[in-house]
């Protein structure tokens, strides 16, 4: 447990050194996962105790008038870094539990797992089952294990250099190499980074589904075109119909992005791995938003607003401003035209979704729903852009993707690689970190979705 020597300001240099050390290795046994597996009671108590040392360092240089020593300063800084990791294994654990009373209810049993309700697709090629994801899913619940899992904590001292247990260094296997190469990072680990990935991925927050993909490509069928039925008399020839099977091909596409940090910060910082994991997911949940919104299907996913077969409803030949709900209203009407489902979910810029929430009726109110749209979800992105041209409008207008986002579907390689750059960053006494994902997206039922164009501030 963390022992605090109050009179640091008074110590001579080894005494310092000595704290530093005691307090790091210590402070390691603070760590937590932030996946939400800790115990209440285990997080409650190690919240406690942080909170006392926190307080402790404070309120000593309070009482001296004066401010935080260098040593000082950095316990304190690391005690807040593991408080602010508790709260987030608080956070995680809460809203899994909340899933599970929800999927609980739903299905009317006391217990449900990750697993309730999961929809498979069958891979043509391999004719393997492949799990179709929901949000209420867990990547993690699909991937293998094989008893030797390690901390994410462990995993990126590791490739940094600092020692770590014989154990871990095992379950890493020979071929890690901290110098240099592309690494795979265990797949247990990678389904942990994705899993936070998906949750800051507003797609998926709107309802998009995830698949593992079990290769680099992965095919799967969908329903071109929908089957008709005939009445018919006895002895009659039955029609025809025009019902057609297609196939979804997921190819991979390559997703990088490059995290750099100081090597001070590594090897003090007993939250770096989890901090080095969240800037990853964060980065590369921007980016597939970005790809599945708006990509272009050039070394990148083929995004919703550039694929074909989806609806469209325009606000003007140049353009125009929201008219009250109106223009999601007509977007409705182009769905369900052509038999699609009403839809229940609306993507948008800031921009606009701020102007939604500015409408005023008559009075002075807030402009309330027509009940045919009173339950869709908004949600907002800054990925949808807000300098769309149509007609003379000039740089100004914007667009809103609407309708049922549980036809569209992320396919990822379930193993993240890592490559450590040791050199390239030495001189600014930094370790580079490049990672590379790789995913593709595609839309199930193309005519479940309609974009609005032309939206004006």
């Amino acid at each position: 447990m963390f022992n605090y020597t109050p009179a640091l300001e008074k110590s001579n240099d080894k005494q310092l050194h000595s704290f530093k050390r005691h307090f790091l290795k210590d402070a390691e046994d603070f760590a937590v996962n932030i996946d939400g597996s800790a115990e209440m009671k285990e997080l409650h108590a190690k919240r406690s105790e942080l909170k006392q040392m926190a307080r402790s360092i404070l309120d000593k240089t309070n009482q001296e008038k004066r401010g935080l020593s260098d040593v000082e300063n950095e316990a304190y800084e690391t005690t807040i870094n593991l408080l602010n990791d508790i709260q987030v294994a608080f956070d995680t654990r809460s809203e899994k539990e909340m899933i599970t009373r929800s999927l609980a209810g739903i299905n009317g049993t006391t217990r449900a797992t990750s697993n309730s309700s999961l929809e498979t697709w069958i891979d043509i090629k391999t004719r393997k089952a492949v799990p179709v994801l929901g949000k209420e899913h867990r990547f993690a619940d699909h991937v293998q294990r094989n008893g030797n899992e390690f901390s994410a904590r462990d995993y990126w001292a590791c490739l940094a250099g600092h020692p770590v247990s014989q154990e871990v260094r095992a379950a890493m296997g020979a071929g890690t190499d901290v110098n240099g190469g592309f690494l795979t990072l265990p797949e247990f680990l990678s389904a942990e980074v994705i899993d936070l990935m998906r949750s800051k991925n507003v797609v998926t927050q709107a309802g998009a589904r995830t698949i593992p993909l079990p290769a680099a490509t992965c095919r799967v069928c969908k329903v071109d075109s929908d089957p008709q039925a005939s009445w018919v008399g006895e002895n009659q020839l039955i029609p025809d119909t025009n019902m057609e099977i297609g196939a979804i091909d997921f190819v991979s596409h390559k997703l990088t992005t490059l995290i750099k940090i100081s090597r001070e910060l590594l090897q003090d910082a007993g939250n770096a791995g989890t901090v080095i994991m969240n800037a990853i997911a964060t980065a590369m949940a921007l980016e597939l938003d970005s790809a599945a919104l708006l990509g272009d299907g050039n070394g990148k996913p083929l995004g919703i607003f550039n694929n074909t077969h989806i609806n469209t409803y325009s606000m003007g030949d140049n353009g125009n401003v929201l008219n009250g709900y109106d223009d999601l209203l007509y977007g409705v009407r182009e769905i369900v035209n052509v038999n699609g489902p009403i839809p229940a979910t609306a993507v948008m810029s800031p921009r606009t979704l701020v102007e939604y929430s500015l409408l005023k009726d008559g009075n002075g109110l807030p402009l309330v729903k027509p009940d045919l749209i009173k339950n869709m979800q908004f949600f907002d992105t800054t990925k949808v852009p807000v300098n769309q041209t149509q007609g003379t409008s000039g740089a100004v207008c914007s667009s809103i993707l609407l309708g049922g986002f549980n036809e569209l579907v992320i396919g990822i390689r379930s193993v993240l690689e890592i490559q450590v750059l040791q050199e390239k960053y030495a001189d600014y006494g930094q370790v580079g970190y490049l990672a590379t994902m790789r995913a593709d997206t595609a839309l199930y039922q193309p005519k479940s979705i309609c974009k609005i164009i032309g939206v004006k501030p």
